[in-house]
């Protein structure tokens, strides 16, 4: 029998004849495709999220309305009466959509509109209906009456200006000449004697 002869020790490998060498551009094509078919099974399931969503937009089951939701509520006012204003300030639906993905980015925005309000802590489901939510808000905090033009307006510990309708009774009193608000409700009077006044007055109103 011929013996089978021995490999050379500097000889290279050969590839098997019965396996094709692997093509960069193969592998390339490859991923290639397995990165569409992700992109497009999610591009697909992102505009079938969105189509279900808009199904979901007219559903009762899935709507509350603007004047169902619970907060707290500015001395002198009633709760309808405060989210009629908030409304009619932010041009807010009579319907919310629960569902919608800045929802409650939207309640916060239209809350802080008002004059009254000083922060939107946090949205919350109600414990008290649960068609609603709660919004926690923190509201201005009257200090000083002034005197002006035949009536007397309110300013909080900062000296913003408060609605006509905040009530003066038990406030101290400005005393002295001041001229008219220079902005309006929400914003500071903007009169330095005033403003100094009031930020003394902060904190000590007994509440």
């Amino acid at each position: 029998m011929a013996k089978k002869k021995a490999k050379p020790k500097n000889a290279e490998p050969t590839e098997d004849a019965g396996t094709p060498s692997a093509s960069p551009w193969g592998a390339l094509w490859f991923y290639s495709l397995v990165l569409a078919l992700i992109a497009a099974f999610l591009g697909g399931f992102a505009l079938f999220n969105r189509w279900g969503t808009e199904q979901l937009r007219e559903d009762p089951r899935f709507q509350i309305s603007f004047r169902d939701l619970q907060c707290d509520v500015p001395p002198g006012m009633t709760r309808e009466e405060f989210l009629e204003e908030i409304q009619y300030l932010s041009r807010f639906p009579d319907k919310i959509f629960i569902l919608a993905p800045q929802v409650k980015e939207q309640i916060r925005k239209a809350f802080q509109l008002h004059p009254w309000v000083l922060e939107v802590r946090d949205i919350l489901e109600s414990a008290k209906n649960s068609r609603s939510l709660k919004v926690r808000v923190v509201l201005r905090e009257p200090v000083l009456a002034i005197p002006v033009e035949g009536t007397l307006r309110v300013v909080d510990g900062d000296g913003v200006l408060l609605p006509k309708s905040a009530p003066a009774k038990g406030l101290p009193v400005f005393e002295g000449d001041v001229p008219p608000p220079k902005n309006p409700a929400g914003k500071p009077w903007g009169d330095p004697n005033i403003e100094e006044r009031a930020k003394k007055l902060k904190g000590n109103t007994g509440k």
